[in-house]
């Protein structure tokens, strides 16, 4: 029996990250690393390092949860739910975040996502109620999704639920 070896190399980034709090981290197609960070979120390319701030176009500085999805997106939440989505490389203001903060205004981020075969984002916010949200393939619009029965465990969303339009 032959056991595998794990190699482990050492980051020599011509710049160091911003922050040691990190939240999250996801690697897109091209097999850049991103990092989420209460300093912005951070693109790792090779040894290349490059933060995303709000004069880049994030919601927020402080990144606190980071999904990249089927479509090749990557969606990073800050504080209060605010949402922006990187997309072929661009940062992206999501224009439902101020019906998001609606949805939930005790939210204090979102805690976790998921993508339906309807493109639409799918997500959770965490502390507050913890309500559930469903954000139109456009980002333009967000809507509550009422819990039926109990759909919730754990974070996970299992069986039918109801849409609420506001």
């Amino acid at each position: 029996m032959y056991a595998q070896e794990i190699a482990f190399e050492s980051f020599k980034g011509n710049s160091r990250l911003p922050s040691n709090e990190l939240h999250g981290i996801v690697e897109d197609k091209l097999g850049n690393k991103w990092v989420a960070s209460d300093a912005g979120l951070i693109c790792i390319t090779g040894n290349n390092v490059k933060v995303f701030t709000k004069k880049d176009g994030l919601a927020s500085d402080v990144v606190l949860k980071i999904y990249y999805d089927v479509y090749n997106r990557i969606w990073i939440a800050g504080p209060s739910g605010v949402l922006s989505v990187v997309s072929n490389g661009r940062i992206l203001p999501v224009p439902a975040n101020e019906k998001l903060k609606q949805i939930d205004p005790t939210a204090n981020g979102i805690n976790r996502f998921t993508t339906g075969t309807d493109s639409c984002l799918y997500g959770i916010f965490s502390n507050g109620k913890s309500k559930m949200f469903r954000l139109s393939a456009n980002m333009e619009n967000a809507v509550e999704i009422k819990q039926n029965n109990d759909i919730l465990y754990n974070g996970i969303l299992y069986t039918s639920f109801e849409v609420t339009e506001s």
